[in-house]
């Protein structure tokens, strides 16, 4: 079902401001859980130096979807002309989880800064007649400023599973956005430590821009998912991961940093999140 519903007009956005996508969905009698979420994004503007980047959330009336936080495609605006670039402009996210007839889900969206251009946003809820395999939440970080200079740790931020509603970790996204020069690339890793019994230190690839950046290059960068199979093999748009169903019970803090592969003139920023299941 999509969101705004009928034959309204997608949302527009061009700022930080979060904005819902449409008026809600009304569950229907027969859907017994929420499938997948499908985002897609109308770019009317791309400028020069500019990033399109974000998240898009899922929210229900009765309150038992949140968190469930995703990333948005993302588009590095080098030159400024939609022509020069190849983007993912819709994604597809699993997000299992039951609801009940009668109850409303709620889309919203933000950017992660203010662009030119205006940007269009729709969203699409497939609902299931069958009860969801997991009970899915993700939670996001805040916009975190990477470090310009290679090998710097930067980009500190602390995520928390729920207290009440966590049995398994099942994997984490991230993204990082530029305006590399050319000769310069963005690219490196993100790392994520907790004190949680057993837990081993992870180390995963953030997505990156290639160096050159002339017109022998056109840039396409993905979000990255390391999650467990269930969920990567229903992923459109992202580049992906393997991960393993990791034990975690309440609220556990883990601890994500950045670092770059190479000094470049802009420092790059970004997003972390946290995948787990009741």
């Amino acid at each position: 079902m999509r969101l705004p519903t009928a034959n309204a007009a997608g949302t527009n956005s061009s700022d930080a401001t979060e904005v819902q996508i449409g008026t809600g969905l009304t569950v229907p009698d027969w859907a017994r859980s929420v499938r997948a979420l499908h985002a897609h994004v109308t770019y009317l503007i791309l400028t020069t130096k500019e990033n399109v980047c974000g998240y898009i959330r899922l929210q229900n009336d009765n309150n038992t979807l949140d968190p469930m936080n995703f990333p948005l495609p993302l588009v590095t605006a080098l030159t400024g002309a939609i022509g020069t670039h190849v983007v993912e402009d819709m994604v597809t996210v699993p997000c299992f989880h039951d609801v009940t007839p009668n109850d409303t889900v709620r889309a919203y969206a933000a950017f992660d800064n203010t662009t030119t251009g205006v940007h269009t946003l729709q969203a699409y809820v497939c609902f299931s007649s069958d009860p969801a395999p997991m009970q899915l939440h993700a939670q996001k970080s805040a916009v975190i400023a990477g470090s310009a200079t290679a090998n710097t740790e930067a980009g500190a931020a602390t995520i928390s599973t729920l207290a009440d509603k966590t049995s398994a970790l099942l994997g984490m996204w991230h993204y990082f956005t530029a305006y590399p020069t050319v000769d310069q690339t963005l690219g490196g890793y993100t790392k994520i430590e907790s004190a949680v019994k057993d837990w081993q230190k992870q180390e995963i690839p953030t997505n990156m821009i290639p160096s050159g950046l002339s017109t022998q290059v056109t840039p396409l960068t993905k979000p990255v998912w390391c999650v467990i199979e269930e969920l990567r093999k229903e992923l459109s748009g992202y580049a992906t991961l393997p991960f393993q169903v990791f034990p975690v019970k309440g609220k556990q803090d883990f601890n994500f940093s950045n670092y770059m592969d190479g000094t470049n003139t802009v420092a790059p920023a970004g997003r972390y999140g946290l995948i787990w299941r009741e």
